[in-house]
């Protein structure tokens, strides 16, 4: 189905470094279950003495029950959960072995669900702006230590969104579910804080043989390391602040979203054959599990971002299905990886990989997401998942149909060996074995915050971003890499294509500009949803396709347009809808500029929302606007003019006759904040023609 309405015109994305990834669990006698009663009301109460709980309810007869029993550790699993099916859950741990089937004889209805965990293990997988500790050479050094290269930024062109937020008065706070983060490193410093109760790893001392003690300090510095501090290196968002919580809880996560934090990292998880569907219904924590983080993303609007896995899933017979969880959840971005060091123009040749015969292959060639191109003519390369490191491997990231996008995960910068002088000699051999070692490593662990970081930028142009524009608009502004000859064997398995940081930022903002011109090009979408209803001027799509079971829903202001070498071919399970409607004035009122004395909520301002205090007339105006307080019994004090990323741009301490000369600004939307002298406060939106 295909829907034009109104002004539519149409013209002619395995461990490799421990510094990356770690298992937690470990053989032992202790084992872990997942427990739900008919209500929290019910279930037993016990307090820690020492190293085991001891019950301590009313109850005598589960009093003398219990006192048998070694209990290691019972807890709520979901404690700030205002969903009542989550509430009921809790963690029991113990070492002795027939507890569980003791508590179902004397307790058949009270345990509703008793759920083995113990076998299941997790991971810890405009104008550019160039701050001044970004480093970018053009030969690649890979045992270089006194400095770390920073492509990957440039791949994903950070620069040019810098350039968009590098003057925005707004910052996010990242949330950061996972192990040790070093808040004294000089690039952490300041702007990380743990969430009480939530975080283990404080006592923790820097090991590089430990990747528990350098595995956060390295996603968070990837994600939010300060940039123009002339030290170390910078993250994606250097502005970002980071509180963090200890991996492998997702109470821990409700916990994360309910303290305000608009993006969560997960560069963790377990892996599994199943599919979302069946892994899910596979069990009631695996179920509950989803509530939780539907519960995240629906009710605190915010987004989860997790790795997709550092399992090879592909062998000499060709792909089979591994999933990585939380990353192939529902509501959950999954990020694997992609190659940027070197591209077609100025390749790296291999000519002998042990195991394989002396076939020429071209390394690490920049949109590829297998680590050896076929170098069988160079005009139509193509990424090859042969056994040729060792009989099992290929080196080659998670992939499979979850993925949603695609992060640098190729010889990345590990931030451990930059900072506490870890060995690039991993083997202690005298020699340093290209695939492996290096001050640079492979993983999806780090492929997360690329993204993470990116979702932050955009929500420092708009926080008003639901968790569903913030995905279609990664989806729409990503690089297409899967339609190519270079990605052939892997198509349908690598998402929406390669992440592009600079333009999801700029199409944030064009998208909100008054005058804005949001664009859409160069790409092949054959599924995914797609719904934006919010761009307060144009929109243009250039040069792509929407086919199969992709649904579109746009809806523009003033115009949408169709470019030469755009196509509309849904299938029998797609339709496109593009629309206008002269009535969008979205605007996101910023939390630092609250729209009453004592609010303090990020809200979205629209045409439906109850009549303000504050009246604006004429508006739009090129030049005075009148302010009136519909209450006559109060005064304007002073007043406050934001642009529409929140930024303070003027302020008037005097105002004659309640007038306001905004000729001098240039055409777009502002917010004008009123203070009284009853001490109240108002905000309202004006149009600058």
């Amino acid at each position: 189905m295909i829907l034009l309405k109104d002004k539519i015109k149409i013209s002619v994305f395995i461990l490799m470094m421990m510094s990356f990834l770690g298992y937690t669990q470990q053989e032992n006698t202790v084992k872990r279950y997942y427990v739900k009663f008919a209500s929290e009301d019910v279930a037993p109460k016990f307090v820690k003495e020492g190293e085991k709980f001891t019950y301590i309810g009313d109850d005598k007869e589960e009093e003398a029950f219990f006192a048998k029993y070694d209990i290691h550790n019972f807890e709520q699993v979901y404690p700030t959960s205002r969903r009542i099916n989550l509430r009921n859950a809790f963690f029991l741990e113990t070492s002795s072995q027939d507890l569980v089937s003791e508590l179902m004889k004397a307790y058949p209805t009270k345990y509703r669900v008793i759920e083995d965990l113990t076998d299941e293990k997790m991971e810890l997988n405009n104008n550019p702006y160039f701050p001044n500790d970004y480093v970018v050479s053009p030969v690649r050094i890979p045992f270089d230590l006194s400095t770390f290269d920073r492509k990957e930024l440039e791949y994903i062109g950070a620069p040019k969104a810098w350039g968009i937020t590098n003057s925005l008065n707004n910052t996010i706070t990242i949330g950061l579910s996972d192990a040790k983060v070093d808040d004294q490193d000089p690039d952490l410093a300041g702007k990380v804080s743990f969430l009480p109760n939530g975080y283990s790893y404080g006592n923790l001392t820097p090991d590089c043989d430990n990747g528990f003690s350098t595995h956060g300090t390295g996603v968070g510095a990837i994600a939010a390391a300060q940039g123009d501090n002339g030290y170390g290196t910078v993250g994606v968002c250097y502005d970002c602040d980071i509180l963090a919580a200890n991996a492998f809880s997702y109470g821990h996560l409700l916990t994360l979203a309910q303290s305000g934090v608009k993006v969560i990292n997960m560069s963790w998880g377990g892996t599994s054959s199943l599919p979302p569907d069946q892994y899910i219904q596979s069990s009631q924590h695996r179920q509950d599990i989803q509530e939780s983080i539907n519960e995240i993303v629906e009710d605190y609007g915010v987004v989860l971002v997790a790795s997709g896995g550092n399992n090879l899933n592909f062998n000499a017979n060709g792909y089979f299905p591994l999933y990585n969880y939380p990353a192939s959840f529902d509501n959950v971005i999954s990020v694997s990886g992609v190659n940027h060091w070197y591209d077609m123009d100025n390749p790296h040749e291999v000519t002998a990989i042990p195991g394989t015969t002396n076939q020429s292959y071209l390394w690490r060639i920049e949109d590829s997401v297998s680590q050896l191109v076929l170098d069988d003519g160079i005009n139509e390369p193509q990424g090859v998942y042969t056994n040729y490191w060792n009989p099992n491997g290929s080196g080659i990231l998670t992939l499979n149909d979850q993925i949603d996008i695609l992060a640098p995960g190729y010889q990345v910068h590990l931030y451990a060996t930059h900072i506490y002088n870890c060995p690039v000699d991993h083997n202690n051999d005298g020699q340093l074995n290209y695939l492996l070692e290096g001050k640079y490593g492979n993983a999806t662990s780090p492929a997360a915050p690329y993204v993470t970081g990116t979702v932050a930028l955009m929500f420092m142009v708009n926080e008003c971003l639901t968790p569903k524009e913030v995905e279609n608009i990664l989806k729409l502004t990503a690089k297409d890499i899967e339609n190519t000859h270079l990605n052939a064997p892997f198509y349908g398995l690598i998402g929406s294509g390669k992440l592009e940081t600079g333009n999801a930022v700029e199409f944030v903002d064009e998208m909100q500009k008054y005058d804005g011109l949001a664009v859409i090009k160069n790409h092949r979408f054959h599924r995914y949803d797609f719904n934006l209803d919010k761009f307060n001027n144009d929109l243009l799509i250039e040069n792509v396709q929407f086919e199969e079971n992709t649904t579109v829903d746009f809806t523009a202001r003033n115009s949408i347009e169709l470019t030469e070498g755009t196509s509309l071919k849904p299938g029998a399970n797609g339709y496109v809808i593009l629309n206008t409607d002269t009535t969008i004035n979205d605007i996101c009122v910023p939390s630092n500029v609250s729209t009453s004395a004592s609010s303090s909520e990020t809200s979205r301002n629209t045409s439906s929302e109850l009549e303000s205090e504050l009246i604006l007339y004429p508006n739009p105006t090129r030049d005075i606007v009148q302010l009136q307080l519909v209450s006559q019994n109060d005064k304007i004090a002073s007043v406050e003019i934001y642009n529409i990323h929140g930024h303070l741009i003027s302020e008037v301490t005097a105002l004659e006759n309640n007038s306001l000369n905004i000729s001098a600004f240039k055409k777009g939307i502002y917010l004008i904040k009123v203070h009284t002298v009853n001490k109240n406060s108002f905000t309202e939106k004006v149009i600058k023609m």
